[in-house]
Order: structure tokens, then sequence, then C-alpha cells
């Protein structure tokens, strides 16, 4: 018979927070506003920033960034340099999860403009789903994000929730209205634009010929039939 008070036999208690800080909430506050996984290093410096004694501390005796995250921010996941809200993305959001070796046109662009690395196909394939799905459901980007990501995997398709994300968010900024339902070429066209339009922005020098490239591409060949 188990005494009053005594935790002998109940089931450990999930770590669910860390030591109250500065740096420790800053760390949870970007992490869960971020649109897609943040890189580690910089994460690292802002931690720094908010609370200057961490370093001559040794990060709390943890020795380096991601050990201290491990014990003080143990609600965010890290892995690969990388550090994201694990009730929103996976490592199939990291960048390159999932991507390709790209031609050096393209390998530009994703550098540059830090859209999705994903092949035509998977190009073809979220953007097909987006269309279907704010064709068949009342456009709510947090939801719609998760019902495409949810469509392309269920289709084979690697592709995370942070590269639907950026191509809701490039499609949104360009002025498209989802809510309206608009069709795949309508939506692959004002993707591309985006694409070109933030090349560009870059001080890109693009030919006739890599425009060409990108539409097919990040297009995902919907506009080339």
């Amino acid at each position: 018979r188990r005494r009053a008070g005594s935790d002998e036999g109940a089931p450990p208690k999930a770590r669910t927070s860390g030591p109250v800080g500065p740096a420790r909430s800053l760390v949870l506050r970007q992490v869960r506003s971020a649109d897609r996984p943040l890189n580690g290093g910089s994460l690292a410096q802002a931690a720094q920033k908010a609370d200057p004694t961490l370093a001559t501390r040794n990060w709390d005796g943890t020795g380096g960034f991601f050990p201290w995250l491990s014990s003080a921010v143990p609600e965010v996941a890290a892995s690969a340099g990388f550090v994201w809200d694990p009730a929103r993305f996976s490592e199939a959001d990291l960048p390159g999860a999932g991507g390709v070796d790209l031609p050096p046109l393209q390998r530009q662009v994703v550098e540059v403009t830090e859209i999705p690395n994903l092949p035509t196909e998977r190009y073809r394939a979220l953007l097909t789903a987006l269309a279907d799905d704010v064709a068949a459901h009342r456009f709510d980007r947090p939801e719609t994000a998760r019902r495409v990501r949810d469509a392309c995997q269920a289709a084979g398709e690697a592709i995370g929730k942070a590269s639907v994300n950026t191509v809701i968010a490039g499609v949104l900024y360009a002025g498209l209205d989802l809510k309206a339902g608009p069709d795949v070429r309508t939506i692959a066209q004002t993707w591309v634009d985006n694409v070109v339009g933030l090349c560009r922005g870059a001080r890109m020098d693009l030919t006739a010929q890599d425009v060409a490239a990108i539409r097919t591409w990040v297009g995902g060949g919907l506009l080339d039939r």
C-alpha cells in the first residue's frame, strides 16, 4: 500500500520546462513564433545577448548551447544545427530535408531567396495539393498548411510544413487571395512571379533562359502545359 505523499509507483513526470531566465524566455518566444526551424547558431547568439552571463557561466555548466537547450528549454527540439517547435514542425521541415542536389542556377536561387529546396515534381505536388485544398475548404492559414502537408506526405512526397508555409506566405505576399479558391495555374504563376521577384530584388542577373528555367522548376511544370 502506497503511503500518502509518496511517489513510489507513480509514472515519471514529463519535463515541460526549465529554469526561468531571459535567455530561456527569448528562445521559447522566437521558436514558437517562427514559421520554420531556426538556425541554432543565430539562436545561440540571441540567447547570449539576452543573458550575457551565459558564456561566463559556461552555459550553466553544460558546456555549450545545445546541451544547455536540452536542459533549460526541453519544450523545443533540436537536430542538425537547427531548433524548432515540435508541436508544429519535425525533421522533415529542416532545410535540405527531402531536398535534392540542384543544378547551379537553382542552388543559387535557394541560397539567395531561402525558398524550399524541392525538385520540380515536389513543387508540382505542393502547388496541386494547395489548389485542391483551397477549392475544397475555406482558407485558414495554419489548417490549410497542415492539410496540404498531410496530403503531400500521403502521396509519398517528402514535403514538410515549413515548405508549405513558405509557398503560402509567398503567394499571399504577392497579393493572391487564397480564400477565393484560385486554380492551380494561378497559384503556380503567382509563386513563380514571387520567386523571380525575390531573385531580382537580391540583384541576381537573370537571363530570359534563367527565368524560363525557374518558371518550369518552381512552377512544378504546371505552366508549361
